[in-house]
């Protein structure tokens, strides 16, 4: 029984890896060159409300511009904003805790498994202690919040597009991924 269920698996997990890379690849003759230009910033902040502004140059015509926003907190508030060379808002968003915390220095890797998606069951904390995103005290309450957004833009308008971020009381930090595709036919 082992057996059939673990080849069962197999084929299915090939199953999906085939479909998904043919459903993603085209054909060497459709792209004759692809430039890509990727940049990722993490910044990080504690117990700040000092506003941020980060800019991502934007010179290629005819090109697509990807941003991804991730961002995490663990006391206080995060508003991102994102704007184009003209001054014009395309997208906002915030995360907050609303546990009333106090900022604490917490291990950065149990911070980073959270916001990656790595948290373990509540049985697992009862047993394994240090793998858990958990209070140093009792009766001390912790929160972790993250958010993430992404957009993409075809043939954004050239100049600086401003990532805004304004943290209040707020400690964690916040992930931004551009990056700029250049595909010639």
């Amino acid at each position: 029984m082992k057996k059939l269920i673990l080849a069962s698996t197999f084929l299915v997990i090939t199953m999906l890896f085939f479909f998904h890379s043919k459903a993603q690849t085209l054909p060497d003759s459709a792209i004759k060159e692809k430039t890509q230009f990727l940049i990722n910033r993490k910044i990080e902040f504690s117990n700040t409300s000092e506003k941020q502004e980060l800019t991502i140059k934007v010179n290629m015509q005819n090109c697509m511009l990807d941003l991804e926003i991730k961002s995490s907190v663990n006391n206080g508030e995060l508003e991102v904003e994102i704007y184009d060379p003209a001054g014009k808002k395309q997208g906002s968003f915030s995360v907050g805790c609303q546990i009333n915390t106090q900022p604490k220095n917490t291990d950065k890797t149990k911070i980073d498994d959270f916001f990656n998606g790595k948290t373990t069951s509540k049985n697992s904390q009862a047993n394994n202690e240090e793998a858990s995103v958990t209070p140093n005290k009792k009766n001390e309450l912790s929160e972790f919040v993250s958010g993430r957004t992404s957009k993409s833009i075809k043939n954004p308008m050239l100049g600086d597009w401003i990532v805004k971020f304004s943290p209040t009381n707020a400690s964690g930090y916040i992930v931004v991924a551009s990056r700029q595709v250049l595909s010639e036919k």
